[in-house]
């Protein structure tokens, strides 16, 4: 069975199933509720609307031993707990889209973190780094690409909070899969 969704096969993981899943990819339940925002970010007051992909390339090395580990960005989001016990919060991050060659996966999961005990009536700021080979994409070949296009993110199973943002420039490949020496 085949990851990618075809004619006779609706797909396997949380990416690529089309039909209705009993639970959501990182589905969990809280004793509480909470309530979400942007925060500023180290980077700035609100996530950024558009992403030059030569930029991202040409400076993605500061800090990072491989491309794919280069920073595209960090999302802020500022939990709330607005019920009435103390609880920890996962914060998961997924990307979304059209980018990149055919098939297109549902979502995929780009960054997660924890929030600890987050007290009743207290925020706290979830840092979300999002790096250029949690968007990329792998071609057939196994080598991670950047696509532009027109990007979402989303917080939580059920998109609690949303932004959207753009890739312009050319697909830039990040990092080729090893070939066999011997091959």
């Amino acid at each position: 069975m085949s990851l990618r969704p075809s004619a006779t096969n609706p797909g396997r993981t949380y990416k690529w199933y089309s039909g209705t899943p009993v639970f959501e990819f990182g589905f969990g339940l809280h004793y509480t509720t909470f309530a979400f925002s942007w925060a500023a970010s180290v980077h700035a007051n609100t996530p950024a609307t558009s992403y030059a992909i030569d930029d991202l390339i040409s400076s993605g090395n500061r800090g990072a031993a491989f491309l794919d580990l280069a920073p595209l960005d960090t999302f802020a989001v500022r939990v709330t707990n607005t019920g009435k016990v103390t609880s920890d919060y996962v914060a998961l991050l997924f990307a979304s889209g059209t980018f990149g060659p055919a098939p297109h996966p549902n979502k995929q999961l780009v960054s997660y973190t924890r929030v600890h005990g987050l007290a009743p009536g207290k925020s706290a700021v979830a840092e979300l780094p999002v790096t250029l080979g949690t968007i990329a994409r792998a071609d057939s070949s196994g080598a991670k690409w950047v696509y532009p296009g027109t990007y979402t993110v989303a917080l939580d199973t059920t998109a609690e909070l949303t932004h959207t943002f753009t890739l312009v420039g050319e697909a830039r490949k990040i990092a080729d899969w090893p070939k066999d020496p011997d091959a």
